[in-house]
């Protein structure tokens, strides 16, 4: 029997119903931009990352009128934390979102931190909350997640022709070649939509002004060495 996110149809309505403003503004409120790419605009100089898809609630009903669904998707859940006040306001605001501008009923699954875990890395979820932070500074740390064999690939999303296009990659040795490679990568990805991007993770920082020689990077590895406090003249 087709399960409801096998449709590419609904995956596109699910991602164009929701409106990501709300969610930045009101319940995360770190600063974070609305994203419509998996990986980040602008962070690796050089490699372009084409515009994902937009929210259009009247464009995502037309899609769902598309598919055998109408006020439910059978065998859908979205699987959450129930940790913190955010995981759960955001997932009941998305869930709010798909009633709202898709007529759509996708009950909430809120389990302990360590049970979302578990399940997510066994694939037993059908939507679930989740991030992804890279390890290094090239596109391939976003890219290589969604790998068919990759342990990291819990969405057990599955395309030979992305898988293709990674593996020539890391034969390419004249990096703008390698770089356009992984951007068609990457466009398959965005195409066929195995995740639905929400906004682009911030890090927060807090320190006095007296306070120099901070390391701040992406991963907030901080280095102590070299830090030092300016308590000025007495």
């Amino acid at each position: 029997k087709p399960h409801p996110l096998d449709d590419l149809n609904v995956r596109k309505a699910l991602l164009m119903a929701i409106d990501k403003e709300p969610i930045v503004k009101n319940i995360t409120r770190m600063g974070e931009q609305p994203a419509t790419t998996y990986i980040p605009p602008n962070i690796f100089p050089g490699f372009v990352v084409k515009p994902g898809y937009p929210y259009d609630p009247v464009k995502a009903r037309e899609l769902l009128a598309k598919t055998p669904y109408k006020d439910t998707l059978p065998g859908v859940t979205m699987l959450c934390d129930n940790a913190t006040p955010a995981s759960s306001e955001l997932v009941q605001n998305v869930s709010n979102q798909w009633k709202t501008n898709l007529g759509l009923n996708i009950p909430l699954e809120a389990v302990e931190t360590k049970v979302r875990r578990e399940r997510v890395n066994k694939t037993d979820f059908a939507i679930s909350i989740g991030n992804w932070i890279g390890d290094y500074p090239d596109p391939s740390t976003f890219t290589d997640k969604y790998r068919s064999n990759s342990a990291n690939n819990d969405s057990g999303w599955v395309s030979l022709k992305y898988d293709a296009l990674l593996d020539q990659a890391t034969k390419e040795i004249d990096p703008k070649k390698r770089y356009r490679l992984l951007e068609q990568a990457d466009e398959i990805l965005e195409t066929e939509i195995p995740i639905l991007p929400l906004y682009d993770i911030t890090n927060q920082y807090l320190f006095r002004d007296n306070v120099h020689g901070l390391n701040l990077n992406p991963r907030n590895m901080e280095m102590l060495k070299g830090v030092y406090v300016d308590r000025g003249t007495r």
